[in-house]
């Protein structure tokens, strides 16, 4: 679990939190949404290079789900 410093941004607090709370309360069109610029350029060493938030929610669901 990672641990935040309670000076740590708002939306850094937020997005751990969503990610932390479990795929049950996980709704990638809600808050975590809101997180997210439009045109995100995301890598990683699983889902590989991807572009826009909603790809990238719809990844953060599959991925929670497993």
């Amino acid at each position: 679990m990672t641990t935040l410093s309670d000076d740590a941004p708002g939306a850094l607090q937020a997005y751990y939190r969503i990610l932390g709370a479990g795929m049950g309360t996980y709704d990638p069109a809600g808050e975590f949404r809101t997180l997210l610029a439009d045109d995100l350029e995301f890598e990683g060493p699983l889902a590989g290079k991807r572009a826009g938030a909603e790809g990238f929610c719809q990844g953060v669901k599959g991925l929670s789900a497993a």
